[in-house]
């Protein structure tokens, strides 16, 4: 009985005899993560009556259905796989579609008649389905789970027949044969009934059609009670025409009347009749009976599979060291409250050291040339905001095209846009420093209304003090779209900078997502909320600055028209607007630089390495320090379950490696590759 629960039975012990560490370590990396669905699997072909369930059952000592009279009628996958809970999972395969039955599962309970019962209350649920068949289009999958269960797969198919019932279940029986038996890592049992005169070659013809070098085929002659014709040329392998590279095995199957047997009684009547058969008892011990046939396909098995160790070495290693780099991902077990302060240092060493690289423009770290994982935060509309200082500085050309050319409010003289070309990368952020056209102005116009005003002006004023107001009055109108587009630059800057802390930020604490989100709450947004009012404050203190420290600079510019102008009595309209245009480009080239280097570097850019200071690291109180990075219940758990499947990985490596075939060229294979992390 196969009781996932319990041990394997000795039965199915025999066909990896000598090899359990090898195919337990397969096992576990099965359980673990899956992907050996590349080892052998046995298959049993045949025709109606040549007792192919009865030879699956005799080397696995599981029970298959023998349908009475009918034969195989539904195709059986047995996958035998190691899990920590025992459990019967049961699934039917449709045209590459996998359907559960839920009902015909179990997990616990198990019954020596377990595969029997579940595979007959399938065919009815079938026929229910579909109408009465002789053979079903589908494919049962048993997968038996347990903890102390080897990877091994077994296939029964339905026989073939030399007289299908209908065109339909030829059609099936063939697709399904050819399925199974194409896949490279088949082992084809093609069994025959040793009582027909004329042995059945249509199932060599098949196996050849996929095997056609014989090298997984092999030959199983059954119902040797009766031998007749060439029966035994092709038993001893040396019928030209099917000399399998495998071999042949002769067996003699119990009846029924021998069903209470144990598996060695049944063997010691075997051998007995083997003994007293003139045909047989010359015949290797090692090519007939049961027990010599599990241990024939045991190495046959071990010997596919070693062929395949190289294969799976390298995979071992390649998730090996992948589960690695995530265990490093996490950082070290924090448990106590220096754990804790070591891990914030750390992060805020490597913080501040990739925040200066990206202020002083050494993209060198891989931080810069690894594009970012699908958590990180690209920025405003989209923009890459890793290369920050690059970033800043198309920013910094937009904000300056946008003053030369949107700044001033009036069109006075034409001239020719100051327009390089935005940067590719700054593309999509120009909308947000979208500002109105100037409105064009015919210089008459504002030469007429100078002199208005300068005539209600010169009633009470001196002509030096009216040239000066209105020299001031004419650049606050031409100036007074510069704080909005100063606004908008800053609020740009702000969002890409924060952008760049969050990447920066997600890169350094990697799946600590926890710990990322309490900084940017506890620490960047306080700081960023801090830098907007020193910004704003800034802001303020530049236009001040434009707005009352003007009269200073407009002394030398204006002695020169004032004089002759207070001579004769009247303001000189075309000086006075001149000198106003004059001291406009003066003002804004200044205007410009202030923004970007009083405001934008030294209130921002300069100020991003000291968010996550270590210094000040090391003067957090511990309780401070807990509430950012204290490990999570979930970090714990992920840890605890990376440690433990790299634990496993190593062992079934090391397994695989004693177990590879010891050849000159394929010795050891190489695993300088494998990064061992060490505490």
């Amino acid at each position: 009985m196969l009781d996932p629960a319990g041990p394997l039975p000795a039965t199915l012990r025999e066909l990896q005899a000598g090899q359990e560490d090898l195919f337990g370590a397969l096992g576990d990396w099965d359980s673990e993560v899956g992907g050996f669905e590349h080892l052998p699997q046995i298959v049993v072909v045949g025709n109606h009556y040549s007792g192919k369930s009865s030879v699956l059952q005799a080397i696995s000592g599981i029970r298959f259905p023998s349908e009475d009279g009918l034969g195989t009628q539904v195709a059986i996958q047995l996958s035998l796989r190691r899990a920590i809970f025992p459990a019967i999972h049961v699934s039917r395969e449709k045209d590459g579609v996998f359907y559960d039955e839920p009902e015909l599962s179990k997990t616990s309970d198990f019954t020596d008649d377990d595969i029997v019962t579940i595979t007959k209350r399938a065919r009815q649920n079938m026929a229910c389905r579909t109408g009465e068949h002789t053979v079903f289009d589908e494919v049962l999958h048993v997968q038996i789970s347990g903890p102390k269960i080897y990877p091994l797969t077994l296939v029964d198919l339905p026989g073939f027949s030399r007289h299908p019932a209908t065109k339909d279940e030829l059609a099936i029986v063939d697709k399904l044969a050819d399925r199974y038996m194409a896949n490279p890592s088949s082992i084809i049992l093609a069994v025959m009934s040793a009582r027909f005169s004329i042995a059945p070659r249509n199932v060599l013809e098949r196996a050849r059609k996929h095997d056609p070098q014989w090298q997984r085929t092999l030959g199983i002659l059954n119902k040797v009670n009766y031998v007749e014709g060439d029966v035994l040329q092709l038993g001893k392998n040396t019928d030209p025409a099917y000399t399998l590279g495998l071999g042949w095995h002769v067996l003699r199957l119990h009846t029924g009347n021998e069903a209470g047997l144990t598996d060695n009684e049944r063997h010691a009547r075997e051998e007995s009749i083997f003994q007293f058969s003139k045909a047989w008892r010359d015949f290797p011990t090692t090519s007939r009976g049961v027990k010599a046939l599990r241990q024939r396909l045991s190495e046959t098995l071990y010997e596919r599979v070693q062929k395949k160790l190289p294969e799976h070495i390298q995979r071992l290693r390649t998730h090996l060291n992948k589960r690695m780099a995530e265990l490093q991902e996490l950082g070290p077990e924090r448990t106590t409250p220096q754990d804790l302060r070591q891990y914030l240092t750390k992060a805020a060493k490597d913080f501040e050291r990739l925040a200066n690289d990206a202020i002083n423009g050494h993209y060198v770290d891989a931080f810069f040339v690894t594009p970012g994982s699908s958590a990180a935060i690209s920025g405003a509309d989209g923009m890459h905001t890793r290369p920050l200082r690059a970033v800043v500085h198309d920013l910094n050309s937009v904000f300056y095209e946008t003053m030369m050319n949107k700044g001033h409010s009036r069109d006075i003289y034409s001239c020719e846009p100051v327009e390089e070309g935005p940067h590719p990368s700054v593309k999509d952020l120009l909308h947000r420093y979208a500002t109105s056209d100037p409105s064009h102005v015919e210089p008459d116009a504002i030469r007429r209304s100078i002199g208005e005003r300068a005539k209600v002006k010169e009633v009470t004023t001196s002509s030096q003090s009216v040239y000066e107001a209105l020299v001031i009055e004419e650049f606050d109108l031409q100036s007074s779209k510069w704080k909005s587009i100063a606004v908008r630059h800053i609020k740009v800057v702000l969002e890409i900078a924060k952008s760049f802390v969050a990447n920066l930020l997600i890169h350094n604490f990697a799946k600590d997502r926890q710990s990322y989100h309490n900084v940017m709450a506890q620490v960047v947004e306080p700081f960023f909320e801090t830098r907007r009012l020193a910004l704003k404050a800034k802001l303020e203190e530049l236009t001040r600055q434009r707005r009352f420290g003007r009269r200073h600079i407009l002394e030398p510019l204006s002695r020169e028209h004032i004089e002759p102008a207070s001579s004769q009595g009247y303001v000189c309209s075309d000086d006075l607007l001149n000198q106003m245009l004059a001291y406009y480009d003066e003002s804004i080239a200044t205007f410009i630089n202030n923004i970007v280097i009083l405001a934008i570097e030294n209130c921002l850019v300069s100020e991003l390495p000291s968010i996550l200071d270590p210094s000040a690291v090391g003067r957090m109180e511990d309780i401070k320090i807990a509430r950012l990075v204290t490990e999570q219940p979930d970090i714990r758990e992920v840890r605890e379950h990376l440690e433990s499947e790299i634990a496993l990985l190593r062992n079934s490596l090391n397994v695989c490696e004693r177990h590879l075939p010891m050849t000159p060229l394929s010795r050891k294979i190489p695993s300088d590759d494998v990064h061992v992390c060490r505490d």
